[in-house]
């Protein structure tokens, strides 16, 4: 890290950066646009730990894309969990969650109930921490809803201390203020933000999303690209109209169209756009192999028909094997292929990047 005088070295702390598996890159890569000095302490899947200062956390709150939640990490001393109640880290624990909640909106910190979760959870002393908890903070538990999450595990560096994890807001960073529909199938925002790092868009370029569902793909291409025009195409008018909801709460509507029609039957010239996405359907619910099957080559195909010599394709699919063989029998040479692997739902989808060449 930078040279920090002593204020900010004592300003520096522990954070955990929560996100989906397999995300883990993007987001040592994000932390890196707040502090280019950030080096992570750790990765494992689905989170990454760094020490940083309470203005850089500050701004991730307010800025990150691909992080679902930022937690503080408050060590605590003491072999058993009854250390947790001792007047020190009682102390300490109260401390941090009453900075935590200075943060917060009014209204946020007038909702505020405690979500409490460790293993454990139900014994007779942890029980007692969240008794404690409730009673300092003057809240009440409420253990799926509450807005104030904190979690208690071994801590990771020394096992016979503990670490209190408090979430920083009241609800995830990956809620996105354009939300209004949960849309069965939706890739989440923090995906799509992670996977549209990758993708080169330049000012003015055509933009088209086929399967565009709720608009997940468009919205988060939009918050991070400026000066392009697309289209989404979905043959559900359902998604069609959350889609147009979300892109009317984000002022995108003159920016962004979206059409109903055949992904297999495109109503557009040969070689009209310079980036064609695909979030194509995923999940057995949604649609069978086999049945995806026997779509997937004709909607590479009309990709493939649309998109501008040089462009690029970015698709996004759980059968990675149906994929790669029509992307082979296409004549795609495996070198011009990109995949990421990333989990969500239980669900293991790849996505493919490919730059088309003339």
């Amino acid at each position: 890290m930078k040279h920090l005088n002593r204020k900010q070295k004592l300003d520096v702390e522990e954070y955990l950066c929560e996100c989906f598996p397999g995300l883990e890159r993007p987001v040592c890569s994000e932390l890196k646009r707040f502090d280019r000095s950030l080096e992570p302490l750790s990765t494992q899947p689905g989170e990454v730990r760094a020490r940083m200062s309470r203005a850089t956390a500050r701004h991730i709150v307010s800025k990150a894309r691909t992080i679902r939640s930022l937690w503080y990490v408050l060590d605590c001393k003491g072999a058993r969990p009854t250390a947790l109640l001792g007047n020190e880290n009682a102390d300490r624990i109260i401390r941090a969650v009453q900075k935590i909640r200075a943060g917060w909106s009014d209204e946020d910190s007038k909702q505020c109930s405690l979500s409490f979760h460790a293993a454990g959870s139900d014994s007779s002393t942890m029980q007692r921490v969240r008794s404690l908890l409730c009673d300092k903070l003057a809240i009440s538990e409420d253990k799926d809803g509450g807005n104030l999450r904190i979690r208690v595990v071994r801590a990771t560096a020394d096992q016979s201390g503990w670490e209190v994890l408090v979430r920083l807001t009241p609800s995830q960073l990956g809620d996105r203020a354009w939300k209004v529909h949960n849309y069965r199938g939706a890739i989440h925002p923090t995906i799509a933000a992670a996977l549209l790092r990758t993708v080169r868009i330049s000012p003015s370029e055509p933009v088209l999303n086929l399967c565009s569902g709720s608009g997940t793909l468009l919205l988060e291409l939009a918050d991070q690209h400026a000066n392009w025009w697309g289209c989404g195409v979905d043959n559900s008018e359902d998604a069609n109209r959350y889609a147009r909801d979300h892109l009317r709460k984000a002022k995108l509507l003159k920016q962004i169209s979206i059409l109903r029609a055949d992904a297999q039957s495109l109503p557009f010239r040969d070689q009209s756009f310079s980036l064609v996405m695909a979030d194509v359907p995923w999940g057995e619910a949604l649609s069978s192999r086999k049945k995806m099957g026997k779509t997937g080559q004709g909607w590479l195909r009309e990709m493939l028909r649309v998109l501008k010599l040089e462009g690029r394709m970015l698709l996004i699919s759980q059968d990675r094997d149906l994929w790669t063989r029509l992307f082979r029998e296409e004549g795609f040479p495996q070198e011009a292929i990109v995949e990421h692997r990333f989990f969500q739902g239980g669900f293991k989808p790849s996505a493919f990047l490919i730059e088309r060449s003339r």
